[in-house]
């Protein structure tokens, strides 16, 4: 691909379910009843940060990545775990408001992979439209929203709704040529699609594209496009309620007022962005060298005054930026030579990175409260028998 596919970035909480295990009582020998040691509830451990991590691949096995690798970022050096087998070029990753979910698009196969976060284990995949590149949930959780950019070699132009109750696709929405990111306004009215048109890593053919297209959601209608930057693969939107796009062949990144749905001044960034995500106060968006300059990097953009800050250097081949649940740390993903990278949003600073095989891309971060290995246990107590 040009850059990436889409920003669909969310910090969610997971809570674990308690087992209960109640072992009846036995008659003994001597006319006496013993009460066996009851186990009551598994303890919960403290919660714990858990990236997981879309891998696509790398050199000649780009894009042919069919994992999802969940790994304990709250342990230094990274505790990676089994990976999730889920379809072809994961090229984003959602997690459901319950909490109990997560929805993988694959790229290459024209799919979207359920994961169940509790067990780990992927699910039945859900067809999707040619290509998905972004997917989004509403707050609700009653249906996801998945761009549909078209595939190698050919230009989509749709977004397919998914009906997560009975997990179907619905009705495609037409919206602008090459869908890449997707976002969903704080009140679930909106859904907004970039239209980044061809991508030319991917094979296909036109000029890149310039548009955000808005979905009123109620009706199912696409609106009138906004007209943004050259290229926009990346959006998200802030809890105040505008909109951050970023326009990877200009250089920018373009605020959106949502109340009236009028771009603002762009704001230059050093370098090509291809991902972002949204604090209460900033912006943090991923550069990439671009013809004009730049390099691998974070970017702060002040949400008060829409200026850019100085650079945060990251490794090279950095991708995707995902937030942690508590907002103080941003993980950044390099697909080459495979890195997961935390950067320190109070000192502006990456951190050691985690080496992670096999081409990292999208991911999500999430807070995990597991159960401990042993249970509790009530004493045994005898009962004499009555006389």
């Amino acid at each position: 691909m040009r850059a990436r596919a889409a920003s669909a970035t969310l910090a969610l909480l997971l809570v674990g379910a308690a087992a209960c295990n109640a072992v009846p009582k036995a008659s003994t020998g001597h006319g006496h009843k013993t009460k066996k040691p009851t186990s009551t509830s598994v303890p919960l451990r403290p919660p714990v940060e858990m990236a997981y991590v879309a891998l696509i691949g790398t050199g000649s096995a780009l894009g042919t990545g069919t994992q999802v690798l969940p790994v304990d970022v709250s342990v230094p050096g990274g505790k990676q775990r089994r990976p999730v087998t889920v379809g072809t070029f994961p090229a984003a990753i959602a997690v459901a408001p319950n909490h109990k979910t997560m929805y993988v698009a694959n790229f290459g196969s024209n799919s979207i992979t359920p994961i169940d976060v509790a067990t780990g284990r992927a699910e039945k995949s859900i067809p999707a439209g040619p290509g998905p590149a972004g997917i989004a949930i509403t707050p609700d959780g009653k249906r996801a929203y998945v761009s549909d950019d078209g595939g190698i070699g050919t230009l989509g132009d749709t977004v397919t709704p998914i009906d997560l109750a009975t997990r179907t696709p619905l009705r495609p929405i037409k919206v602008g040529l090459g869908p890449q990111g997707i976002a969903i306004s704080p009140d679930g009215s909106t859904a907004y699609v970039t239209d980044a048109g061809a991508i030319p890593s991917l094979s296909q053919t036109g000029p890149p594209g310039k548009t955000v297209t808005p979905i009123d959601l109620a009706s199912g209608k696409a609106g009138r496009p906004i007209v943004v930057g050259n290229g926009p693969e990346a959006i998200t939107i802030t809890s105040g309620g505008t909109a951050y796009v970023a326009n990877t062949d200009s250089d920018s990144v373009t605020p959106v007022d949502l109340t009236s749905n009028t771009a603002l001044a762009p704001v230059a960034v050093n370098g090509a962005p291809v991902a972002i995500v949204a604090t209460s106060q900033s912006v943090y968006v991923v550069t990439i060298p671009s013809s004009s300059g730049g390099a691998y990097a974070v970017i702060p953009i002040s949400i008060t005054g829409n200026t850019a800050g100085s650079p945060i250097a990251v490794p090279k081949g950095a991708q995707y930026i995902a937030l942690a649940p508590n907002e103080k740390t941003a993980w950044v993903t390099s697909i080459s030579p495979g890195e997961l990278t935390p950067v320190n949003l109070a000192t502006r600073t990456a951190g050691h990175s985690i080496a992670i095989a096999g081409g990292p891309y999208a991911l999500v971060v999430i807070s995990v409260r597991t159960t401990s290995s042993t249970p509790t246990t009530t004493p045994t107590k005898k009962k004499k028998k009555a006389t």
